[in-house]
């Protein structure tokens, strides 16, 4: 799957942002990151990370939860409702 994220920071910065999906299937949990390594700009920037699931178990439409960090610590999302759709 691919979740959007939108991010700035200044160019003296990476942007290397984690994304971490979780859905509940029955007893089974589908879970999975995603990454981003890219420069910044000083505008507003919106980039597709595709997560992939760990256990191979696919994603599927439905509620999930999702949360999306820098991996400097300096800012943290989530966790979030999310609405997967095909």
């Amino acid at each position: 799957m691919t979740v959007s994220v939108t991010y700035q920071c200044t160019p003296s910065e990476p942007a290397n942002i984690e994304v971490y999906v979780a859905q509940a299937r029955g007893t089974e949990l589908v879970e999975g990151f995603g990454f981003l390594f890219s420069t910044c700009s000083s505008f507003t920037q919106t980039s597709q990370i595709l997560v992939q699931s760990r256990s191979g178990s696919p994603y599927h439409p439905g509620l999930a939860v999702a949360t999306a960090s820098d991996f400097d610590g300096g800012a943290f999302t989530g966790p979030v409702e999310i609405r997967l759709v095909r």
